[in-house]
C-alpha cells in the first residue's frame, strides 16, 4: 500500500490558486489557455475528469508513482476518482501527467464525455467507415426528417413508438447492444460510440428508404 502523509485538506490547499499549462507545466497564472486545478474548496470534484465528490471517492494519488521516487505529501498528491487514479499515466515525467490531466478536463464534463468530445468520437467513427460526418448526414435530410431524427436520437425510449407499437430509442438501442468486460462496471466510452452510430445509420436510412418505399408503392399501384 502506498504511503500518504498528507491529509485532503493539505492537498486541496497546496494545489489552490493553481494551474495547468497546455504543455504541462503548472502557473499561478491564469491565461494562456490555462485551466484551474480547482475553483471551489467546498465543493470538490475529481481533478481530472470533473466527477463530483458526492458521486464517488476521491482518492488521494501519487502524481510521481512511488515506486518512482515519489512521496505521499501535497506537492506529489492529485484529487481523482478511482476511474482517473487507474487510468493516469506513471512514469518519472511529471509534465506528462498534467498533460494528461489537461486533455482529461478538456473533453470530460461531472464525469461524462463533454458533446464536443463526444460528436468529435463519433465523427471518427463515420470516418473510419468511410462516411460523411454527423453535421454532413443531418444536413443531407430535409428539415421535416431532421426534425424526426433528432427526436430519434434524443428522446427518452417510451417517447418513440413505431407504428406496430414497438418501443425504439437510443438509450434503448446501447443498452441491448453494448456491455461492460465481464459484465461488471461501466459501459466503456468507445462501445457506446459505436453503439450510438449503428442505432444513428439504422434511423438516418430508415427514414430515407420510408419515402423510397412510399414512391414506389405509389407508383405501382398507380
Amino acid at each position: 500500500m502506498s504511503i500518504v502523509h498528507d491529509s485532503q485538506k493539505k492537498i486541496v490547499d497546496h494545489w489552490y490558486g493553481k494551474y495547468i499549462l497546455p504543455d504541462g507545466r503548472i502557473t499561478e497564472k491564469h491565461g494562456s489557455g490555462a485551466i484551474p486545478i480547482l475553483i471551489d474548496k467546498g465543493e470538490l470534484n475529481c481533478w481530472a475528469c470533473d466527477m463530483p465528490e458526492e458521486n464517488c471517492e476521491l482518492q488521494r494519488c501519487h502524481i510521481l508513482a512511488e515506486s518512482l521516487g515519489g512521496e505521499g505529501y501535497a506537492d506529489n498528491l492529485f484529487l481523482m476518482c478511482e476511474r482517473c487514479h487507474e487510468e493516469s499515466p506513471d512514469t518519472t515525467n511529471r509534465d506528462a501527467f498534467f498533460r494528461w490531466v489537461y486533455k482529461r478536463r478538456k473533453t470530460y464534463s461531472s464525469g461524462s464525455h463533454n458533446a464536443e468530445s463526444l460528436l468529435n468520437a463519433i465523427n471518427e467513427e463515420l470516418t473510419a467507415r468511410g462516411m460523411m460526418t454527423f453535421q454532413e448526414l443531418f444536413q443531407s435530410l430535409p428539415t421535416q426528417k431532421q426534425e424526426e431524427l433528432t427526436k430519434m436520437l434524443t428522446y427518452k425510449p417510451e417517447d418513440i413508438v413505431s407504428e406496430d407499437g414497438a418501443c425504439y430509442g437510443v438509450r434503448k438501442y446501447i443498452g441491448e447492444h453494448t456491455t461492460s468486460h465481464f459484465g461488471k462496471g461501466r459501459i466503456g466510452f468507445n462501445s457506446i460510440v459505436i453503439a450510438y452510430v449503428d442505432y444513428m445509420l439504422e434511423c438516418y436510412y430508415g427514414l430515407i428508404l420510408r419515402d423510397y418505399q412510399f414512391t414506389t408503392n405509389s407508383e405501382a399501384i398507380g
